[in-house]
């Protein structure tokens, strides 16, 4: 949901809007559906591969049933159906390799239901096609068959921050630059200590060289990406959450607390010079954050406007296994004010910005379903240590977006989690907004679709 500014020439990042998102949508080759088939389904090939782990192509693709052939004719035949993933299974080691493509996808639906960490789960695919016309008849098809639970678009998200011009780059602490943590009571209150707390970031990737970040990153999952954080927006973001205090170096981050971070963005951006979401690796994170277990805290800022039941699943089962998801609003109040994912998705927080004189930061999303606001503007966080092609600022900057806003609250919750436990997430949801600081655009409301119930206020939140 970036503002449309550039660097060198070229988009910074998937810029928000609607025209962009729908451009992306349609881009030739890039069409994915997530197809959910029924574990009773898949029984008979999975039994078939089990009896003779060796069997010919031909054979292991006549185990499965015709309500599971045929779709899959349908999507070879109508769509040029080109792969098959089973979106949450885990790795299968020394398996022999498939030979053909109809094994390969034969295995892959098998492993859907026999390799996934969660019951609720299996059968999930993500089954990748060259039509760029994927029609509602097609789905309807799809739908019909006994053997699917379900079959959805892959959902887009994107990034909701803008840069700034850089900062002067300093070695001296840039604490006084941080308006943020005075507007949230950070100075005003005695941090419990969070360091055996983990924050999930589903973002660009991160630093971990960075002298302010380094010390905080328990785990690093950057699937088939490089290492490095190209565009620097989960770099920005984990500064605001984590970024090491009293060290003499750079910035404070709200919290003393540990992060696992997901990379979710591939290292080039698409034909257009856009960074959108690689959603089959997003939706594979917030399986895998459901299953880490010192994980309590998951910080989205990311946003699009397509739902996705399965993305919505993936956030109760976070909350079922007490972990609580925070979101941006979306920074795309002056181009629509659309309802954006997954910060309207039920038991997911949505955090709107405000800037440095308390007012609704103007590019920021309203909407009935908005839990708190917290500073967005003008905000200072930790970038990569050196430039890249996609960005031209290093170390340290001030950016712009509810992006900002998100780690805020991420942040503050980890210090909740470290005072308090045992609270659950539904607790923990309560407390986040009866612990809020009205704003003056409030008047005497208590709730407002554009800051929802208040300012992330941390004296009230660790009382």
């Amino acid at each position: 949901m970036p503002n449309p500014k550039k660097i060198n020439g070229n988009p910074a990042f998937a810029y928000s809007s609607v025209k962009a998102m729908t451009a992306k949508h349609a881009e030739p080759g890039k069409e994915q559906l997530i197809i959910r088939f029924k574990q009773g389904a898949l029984q008979p090939a999975a039994a078939a591969l089990e009896r003779g782990g060796h069997l010919k192509a031909a054979a292991l693709t006549k185990a499965l049933p015709e309500s599971v052939a045929g779709p899959m004719r349908h999507l070879a035949e109508s769509l040029g159906l080109r792969d098959v993933e089973p979106l949450f299974a885990a790795s299968q080691p020394g398996a022999s390799p498939a030979k053909s493509l109809p094994e390969r996808r034969t295995r892959a639906l098998v492993r859907s239901v026999t390799h996934s960490p969660f019951e609720q789960l299996r059968g999930v695919n993500v089954c990748s096609v060259d039509s760029k016309s994927i029609t509602e008849r097609h789905l309807k098809m799809l739908r019909a068959s006994p053997a699917i639970a379900s079959v959805e678009r892959m959902p887009v998200r994107w990034l909701a921050a803008s840069k700034k011009a850089p900062t002067a780059k300093s070695a001296d602490p840039l604490r006084n630059s941080q308006w943020g943590l005075r507007a949230i009571g950070w100075f005003d209150v005695k941090a419990p200590d969070a360091s055996t707390v983990e924050v999930a970031v589903l973002d660009t990737g991160i630093d971990m060289t960075h002298p302010d970040l380094g010390a905080q990153i328990a785990h690093y999952d950057r699937a088939r990406q490089s290492a490095r954080d190209m565009i620097g927006h989960g770099t920005h973001v984990s500064g605001i959450i984590a970024a090491v205090s009293n060290n003499d170096i750079g910035i404070c981050g709200v919290a003393n607390c540990r992060l696992n971070v997901w990379k979710i963005f591939a290292d080039k951006p698409d034909a257009k010079g856009d960074f959108f979401v690689d959603s089959e690796a997003y939706l594979r994170a917030l399986g895998e954050v459901a299953g880490a277990d010192q994980v309590r805290v998951v910080n989205l800022s990311i946003g699009g406007t397509e739902h996705s039941p399965l993305e919505q699943e993936l956030f109760d089962l976070l909350i079922a296994n007490g972990k609580i998801a925070v979101a941006a609003m979306g920074n795309e109040f002056e181009e629509g004010n659309p309802i954006e994912y997954p910060a309207a998705y039920k038991n997911v927080i949505g955090v709107g910005a405000v800037d440095i004189a308390s007012r609704r930061a103007s590019f920021s999303n309203t909407g009935k379903h908005i839990t708190l606001a917290a500073p967005g503007q003008d905000i200072l966080s930790t970038l990569p240590m050196k430039a890249s092609q996609f960005m031209e600022e290093s170390e340290y900057a001030h950016w712009d977006g509810t992006s900002m806003a998100t780690p805020f609250v991420a942040g503050a919750l980890a210090l909740l989690c470290a005072k308090r436990p045992s609270m659950t997430p539904q607790q923990i949801m309560e407390r986040l907004q009866k612990s809020t600081k009205r704003l003056p655009m409030m008047k005497k409301a208590k709730f407002s679709s554009e800051c929802g119930h208040g300012l992330l206020y941390l004296p009230t939140l660790l009382k």
